[in-house]
């Protein structure tokens, strides 16, 4: 993931518009919401699935582990098919993804325990 135009505060916080690269396939998403440590929320806005889906929002929640060691990680998503049958591609290559990114930001909590989990 990449920043392609900081937040109006400078950041990485909403507003910010960010690139994906997965398996050659760019997109474009714009964070709506950041409780720091906690939850971000951001949209799809166009890429290599904009044929296939629509209104694309997706949501990290990040939750202290039950067992009080390190983080879960709760990666969730909805989008609609543009057309019938249409989602069946977006939802293979964002199960994948979505577990990829999951995988990566269990890698940096502190303790590097990992307790990810992602789904559509």
């Amino acid at each position: 993931m990449r920043l392609i135009q900081a937040s109006p505060d400078g950041g990485e916080g909403p507003g910010a518009l960010k690139e994906t690269r997965y398996l050659g396939l760019t997109g474009r998403e714009r964070v709506v919401s950041l409780t720091a440590d906690r939850q971000m929320t951001y949209a799809y806005l166009k890429g290599a699935l904009s044929p296939y889906m629509r209104d694309y929002i997706g949501v990290v929640d990040l939750e202290d582990a039950p067992d009080g060691i390190g983080t879960e990680i709760f990666w969730h998503s909805t989008f609609f098919a543009r057309f019938p049958g249409s989602g069946l591609f977006p939802r293979a290559i964002l199960k994948r993804f979505l577990q990829r990114c999951a995988d990566g930001l269990a890698d940096t909590t502190r303790d590097g325990q990992k307790h990810a989990t992602s789904g559509n």
